[in-house]
């Protein structure tokens, strides 16, 4: 039976023999206990900034939408955990340290779940925030102002004459620094150099001494040389926000608002945890809300709208790039995968699988799969027990969903015109927003455009300069119908109609409708484009 032990735990009221009064079996949340596992720590899960500093990441004026879509073949596929088969919906009601699990394909929501939260409640991310920050070095990275090869004292001069020097940014963000700092350590013993370090950072109780953090950063000691060994250690997470704040000049916060979390479409603000000093717990201290955690998954998926991130980390790790897990770390994760082994790790990833999977976990059951192959984004919240002893399966299950074959390309040719219809979604909220840059993400490089009364427009230049000029009239608005989607290999045919409105807010709004004709493309990576797009005004001529 699933999780047998966790349900009894947590399915069922605890009675205490000895206690009178209904008070006497409180347990509250603090520094000690926060991370204990149980219903404590879900507390502090879904309400972190009650009991730590936190700073606001502000989502961005456009909201990326998506579309509800759920699927019944998804919900009834069989997975396989603890060695029984069940079907996956059920997985997801019985699995009692689960809080909440999202399945986006593309931008479309084929499960949802929240068998312990609410959906618009935030959730603690602890480790998936690792790779938030991976994400906002990958955009400096492609902008040319980090090298990935150079030494990280470069960047941050203080480390000279540490043992970080000469420690490649690459290794720091592969966690193959060789830092004697390991996680595995123990976060609860107050001993160790990791508790030190989320002390430093305002997330562990207070020894009564507690350091300054890039003092302790300095003084860390090297256990082997840099790139031998991919071993988890948090304190390359967090040398990698110094290098963010350096290179931005931003606060760690501000510089993932502006390069991340305003670009993904957020349905709302997220936050950060941080310390008295003023650094982020940039290795654990996201809080966010399911739903914009599955939208930031989409930045490793969806090339159009992210090249900076396709261009670097993931063209890094497609490319067999990472650091390859040793045999007996390949022994431990066949109990788990079975021959399916992710046999690399990389750039804050916990686990690589050849194929383009990549997963990231988060203490006590949190958890992000990408698959930018299958267009695939599974994230989920959970809270375990006994230390992370015991936590969720959805890991060994998502990467089952995602190799079943329900997300390969072929599989979709039937909801074709519902992904069609998603994207004229997205092109009628970037319309509404003016956002061009996303408008033209919808377009191939060589698109053209047709319409009544005026010269047609070839390539994404002219199409910007057109686009430009429309929206300067004033608020816009635009509807898409869709009555008709035909395909033929990597080309589709779409016959619908249009309402426009330019300079709505102006005396003399400009107003239009008629149908259209536009021929989507199929590009590389599985998503469809704007290639032609024809327009036939029924109204009367000007």
């Amino acid at each position: 039976m699933i999780k047998a032990l966790a349900m009894l735990l947590l399915g069922v009221p605890l009675i205490a023999a000895a206690a009178t009064d209904a008070r006497d079996s409180f347990t509250s949340v603090t520094p000690k206990n926060f991370d204990s596992g149980g219903d404590v720590s879900l507390q502090f899960h879904l309400h972190a900034e009650s009991y730590l500093r936190s700073t606001t990441i502000s989502r961005g004026e456009s909201r990326l939408e998506l579309e509800l879509s759920p699927s019944q073949e998804l919900e009834v596929a069989s997975v396989t955990v603890d060695g029984e088969e069940i079907d996956f919906a059920s997985y997801v009601e019985n699995d009692a340290l689960l809080d909440s699990v999202l399945v986006l394909h593309g931008d479309r929501i084929v499960f949802e779940a929240y068998p312990r939260m609410k959906p618009g409640q935030r959730h603690f991310g602890w480790s998936v925030t690792k790779v938030l920050t991976s994400a906002t070095l990958a955009t400096l990275v492609a902008q040319g102002k980090v090298n990935m090869d150079d030494a990280i004292e470069k960047y941050l001069p203080e480390l000279r004459g540490s043992a970080w020097a000469g420690t490649s940014v690459q290794n720091i963000a592969d966690m193959a620094s060789g830092i004697d700092c390991r996680d595995s350590d123990g976060y609860q013993d107050t001993s160790t150099c990791v508790y030190r370090m989320e002390e430093a950072l305002g997330i562990t109780a207070s020894t009564g001494d507690t350091p300054a953090f890039v003092p302790l950063i300095q003084g860390m000691q090297r256990l082997r040389p840099a790139g031998e060994r991919n071993e988890y250690v948090s304190a390359n997470t967090n040398v990698l926000m110094l290098l963010i704040e350096r290179i931005t000049e931003q606060s760690y916060a501000a510089a993932v608002q502006e390069r991340i979390w305003q670009r993904i479409g957020a349905e709302s603000d997220a936050l950060m945890a941080i310390s008295a000093e003023g650094h982020a717990y940039a290795s654990g201290g996201l809080m966010a809300r399911l739903r914009d955690l599955a939208r930031f998954g989409r930045v490793f998926t969806d090339a159009r709208r992210f090249p900076d991130i396709a261009s670097t980390m993931m063209a890094d790790l497609n490319s067999g790039a990472g650091i390859n897990r040793s045999d007996e770390s390949l022994k431990r994760l066949a109990l788990e995968h079975g021959d399916d082994l992710p046999k690399r790790a990389g750039w804050q990833w916990d686990r690589v699988w050849d194929d383009g999977g990549l997963y990231k976990s988060g203490y006590l059951g949190q958890g992000l799969y990408v698959d930018a192959k299958r267009d695939l984004v599974i994230a989920w919240y959970g809270t375990g027990i006994n230390y992370d002893e015991d936590a969720t399966d959805m890991l060994p299950v998502a990467r089952q969903l995602a190799v079943s074959g329900l997300f390969d390309s072929s599989s979709t040719n039937t909801d074709l015109k519902a992904v069609i219809q998603n994207r004229n979604h997205a092109y009628e909220a970037a319309f509404k927003a003016q956002d061009i840059p996303r408008l033209l993400a919808l377009h191939t490089d060589d698109v053209v455009f047709m319409s009544s009364h005026r010269e047609r427009v070839v390539g994404l230049k002219e199409l910007e300069a057109s686009l430009t000029g429309e929206l300067s009239l004033g608020s816009s608005s635009l509807t898409l119908t869709t009555q008709e989607v035909t395909r033929s290999g990597e080309l589709a045919m779409e016959l619908g109609r249009y309402e426009l409105t330019l300079g709505g807010d102006t005396q003399n709004p400009i107003t239009d409708a008629g149908d259209y004709l536009v021929v989507w493309q199929q590009d590389a990576a599985g998503q469809w484009l704007i290639y032609r797009d024809i327009t036939t005004s029924t109204q009367a001529s000007p």
